[in-house]
């Protein structure tokens, strides 16, 4: 899971980070107003499934379930 605060950047862009992570993540956000605030969280769905989230312009909550079992990979 990765938190970004102060984004500064559009829903576009933050489409493009989570693709440049490698594996396709999801994401929740909340737009900057220009060049001010932007939230983000970012998350492979493949370890983590979300379960609620509540977003506004200041704050992002969510729920999580980890959904990855380490012993699968061995």
């Amino acid at each position: 899971m990765i938190f970004l605060q102060e984004t500064k950047c559009s829903s576009k862009t933050m489409e493009n980070i989570s693709k440049k992570l490698g594996k396709r993540m999801d994401y929740i956000e909340t737009e900057s107003n220009g060049m001010e605030g932007g939230l983000a969280i970012l998350w492979n769905p493949q370890v983590l499934q979300l379960l609620s989230s509540e977003v506004a312009r200041s704050h992002i909550s969510i729920e999580f379930q980890m959904v990855w079992n380490p012993n699968t990979y061995l």
